[in-house]
């Protein structure tokens, strides 16, 4: 019981932050948003190992898993986050959540074709459900628009969709790590390999002025912080 009420509450506090990495992304650069929330998150996760272990990280981990988990934050939290986050300036919140729910429909193919995983009767009855559950949201949104609006609504559900696969993908290659590794640990080297991966990306395109500029706006700073600390610190927690 204990387990369903902290998934729950989990759920609810994602939701809530989305809301304000929202509004924060339509005053600033949505990828800046999402480089913060991966900064601001391996601070958090700093903070909480140096206090519980005596150092700011977990030395623990093995150079396999690191990789792993590195990877995974490359491709969950640097690319599938952006996207997500860029959708959200599109569709809105609320319909950018309900398209890029569907990760874990996307990971449970690839754990079926990549490491051999079973599909049961009911699995694939709840993929379809929930996968024309979205398709119908979509399309009754769709009807109402002209067709220069139906183009910009269809690249907000491609951006949310690659958002899907890319947390999808990022859980795959993380799934071995947590199995062995402490989830903080482990939480903290995606993050930090998800907040190096935008912050190169920044400099290569010369864009790390405009975000800096952007993000110490006050209106932009105190929902990324107060969304960074509920939502990829507290929780994963």
């Amino acid at each position: 019981m204990l387990g369903e009420f902290a998934a729950l509450g989990s759920a609810l506090i994602w939701a809530g932050t989305s809301l304000l990495f929202t509004a924060a992304g339509k005053i600033a650069s949505p990828v800046a948003t999402n480089a913060f929330k991966t900064v601001a998150a391996t601070g958090f996760f700093a903070v909480v190992l140096l206090v519980r272990d005596g150092r700011p990280w977990d030395a623990s981990l093995q150079a396999g898993d690191v990789l792993l988990l590195a990877g995974s934050g490359l491709l969950g939290l640097s690319v599938g986050d952006s996207f997500l986050f860029l959708g959200y300036q599109i569709l809105g919140t609320r319909r950018a959540m309900l398209v890029a729910s569907l990760h874990p429909i996307v990971g449970a193919l690839g754990a079926w074709l990549l490491l051999g995983e079973t599909l049961g009767p009911l699995a694939i009855l709840g993929m379809g459900l929930a996968l024309g559950g979205v398709a119908l949201v979509i399309a009754d949104r769709m009807g109402t628009l002209l067709p220069a609006d139906r183009a910009h609504l269809k690249l907000g559900v491609f951006l949310c969709l690659l958002a899907a696969v890319g947390q999808a993908g990022g859980a795959l290659l993380a799934k071995s790590a947590l199995a062995r590794a402490d989830a903080f640990g482990a939480t903290q080297v995606r993050v930090f390999a998800g907040a190096l991966g935008l912050l190169l990306f920044s400099v290569l395109r010369g864009e790390t002025g405009r975000w800096m500029a952007g993000l110490r706006q006050r209106a932009v700073l105190w929902r990324v912080s107060v969304a960074s600390f509920f939502g990829p610190f507290l929780a994963i927690w």
